[in-house]
C-alpha cells in the first residue's frame, strides 16, 4: 500500500501513525484495490506454501478459526493454508447464498392499492 499510496491515501487523514493505523485496521477493505498485483500474488503464495511445509498447529487453528477446525475433524475440509482461507472466506458467503436460495419469487400484478 506505501508503494502505490494512490488507493487509500485520499481516505486516511492525519500525521503518518494514524494513517498507518488506519491502514491496517479500518474497516474499509483498500486490500481488493492491490489483490490482483503480481508482487502482492507472490507474496500470498509465499505465505501459504511456507504455513503448509511448517503446518499450521491445531491449537492455533481451533482458536482462530473454530468453525473450520471443527470441519477439519470431522474429515469434510483438509488442514492446508489454501483450504482453510477459502473455507473461512465461503463462511462469510453462506449467509448470502441462503438468502438467495431461499428468497421468495415476486409475483406481478399482486398489489395492495
Amino acid at each position: 500500500m506505501l508503494a502505490e499510496p494512490a488507493h487509500w491515501q485520499a481516505y486516511y487523514e492525519g500525521d503518518p501513525v494514524t494513517q498507518r493505523t488506519a491502514r491496517r485496521y479500518s474497516y474499509s477493505d483498500r486490500l481488493r484495490y492491490y489483490w490482483a498485483d503480481d508482487e502482492v500474488e507472490t507474496a500470498r503464495n509465499t505465505l501459504l506454501a511456507n504455513l503448509d511445509r511448517s503446518g499450521i498447529p491445531m491449537p492455533l487453528i481451533s482458536q482462530f478459526l473454530p468453525t473450520q477446525y471443527e470441519r477439519i475433524r470431522t474429515g469434510e475440509l483438509a488442514p492446508t493454508a489454501q483450504a482453510l482461507v477459502i473455507d473461512r472466506i465461503r463462511d462469510a458467503l453462506r449467509p448470502y447464498a441462503d438468502a438467495c436460495r431461499t428468497a421468495q419469487p415476486l409475483t406481478t400484478g399482486d398489489t395492495d392499492d
